[in-house]
């Protein structure tokens, strides 16, 4: 599937559109999201979530995992192990599997806030001026121009009042959410590691 994409040399959703693997119910979400200013996400969802890499250079691969994870190893082996029960990563390889260069960013472990318990964390972020995040601009998405604003208290209060008293909000670890979002498309190989 991965090779058939990358052969297309545009996103997934646009040319190839390879359907990815996903427990979401697409239909309901595009019954939903139809007058949505944004329902491109039911294709994104669909057929994988662009990464939107723009640099011409290729971002330094790091061989070796952060000192925080080669000394929690345990940690880093039950994380790939549930990983790959889930089908949320692939792997390992003994070679690179794609047909391109291949990207190796390093991994790292981070405690959770108010918890003992440690998360992996896939560093796209190193190293600095040469990763894959170096290559994604931070105003604007497939070419079009976007300013991030992370929700606020205000906001939040403003989401409530708009929806009614008896709207189901709640704050959940979303881990297992954020990987059901499927990356796959013509620059998957920018995702590996160790």
């Amino acid at each position: 599937m991965i090779e058939t994409v990358l052969c297309c040399g545009t996103h997934n959703f646009v040319s190839a559109q390879v359907p990815v693997p996903t427990s979401f119910d697409l239909d309901t979400w595009n019954t939903y999201l139809h007058n949505y200013d944004d329902n491109i996400i039911v294709q994104y969802l669909r057929y994988g979530w662009p990464i939107n890499y723009q640099s011409d250079v290729l971002p330094s691969s790091t061989l070796q995992n952060h000192s925080s994870a080669v000394k929690n190893n345990l940690c880093l082996l039950d994380y790939l192990k549930e990983e790959l029960i889930h089908r949320a990563i692939i792997g390992p390889f003994t070679c690179n599997p794609f047909s391109c260069p291949c990207v190796v960013s390093p991994l790292q472990t981070v405690p959770k806030r108010n918890s003992s318990k440690l998360r992996v964390v896939h560093d796209l972020s190193f190293p600095d001026g040469a990763s894959v995040n170096s290559g994604i601009p931070k105003d604007s998405y497939l070419d079009n121009d976007h300013k991030l604003q992370l929700p606020g208290v205000d906001r939040l209060i403003q989401f409530i009042r708009s929806h009614g008293p008896h709207c189901l909000i709640y704050k959940k670890d979303l881990a297992r959410a954020f990987r059901q979002y499927r990356w796959i498309q013509r620059m998957s190989h920018f995702l590996a590691s160790l």
